[in-house]
């Protein structure tokens, strides 16, 4: 049986062509895909709550697609997370930030169910004092 070498962070960056979407997951690269529009409009709702909440409650801000460095070979990109102020570096850097934002919001669309539970476990955070019914983001669909 052959062994592969897990991928880090590091090496990811050096070598991923800017222009093809991509995360690494345990070492291993994996491709994203191209978003069709429900999978925008959700995400598109889900944006427009967060950034209301926090024009309300400034404690943080919303980003989107921006990719996380979680371990040496872990670096996820979810769709939407919101970083709370002091998680927001004071000069924005030019590489991949190494922190685990404290929202992290996904559209699930053609993901694997064990590919997904990969992604929340590695994601596992909370946001105290937030809610809103699920409802509100699939509105227009």
């Amino acid at each position: 049986m052959a062994t592969t070498t897990a991928l880090t962070v590091k090496e990811l960056l050096a070598q991923a062509p800017e222009d093809q979407r991509c995360e690494l997951i345990r070492g291993e690269i994996v491709p994203m895909g191209t978003a069709k529009f429900r999978h925008e409009q959700v995400k598109s709702n889900a944006n427009e709550v967060f950034v209301g909440y926090l024009l309300k409650n400034p404690i943080g801000r919303v980003y989107n697609e921006t990719m996380y460095w979680l371990t040496e070979t872990d670096a996820l990109q979810p769709d939407l997370s919101l970083l709370l102020k002091d998680q927001i570096p004071a000069r924005a850097p030019d590489e991949v930030l190494g922190l685990a934002p404290a929202v992290v919001f996904e559209v699930v669309s053609s993901e694997s169910a064990a590919n997904l539970e990969e992604r929340v476990e590695l994601f596992l955070d909370v946001f105290p004092g937030f809610s809103v019914p699920a409802s509100r983001f699939f509105e227009g669909l």
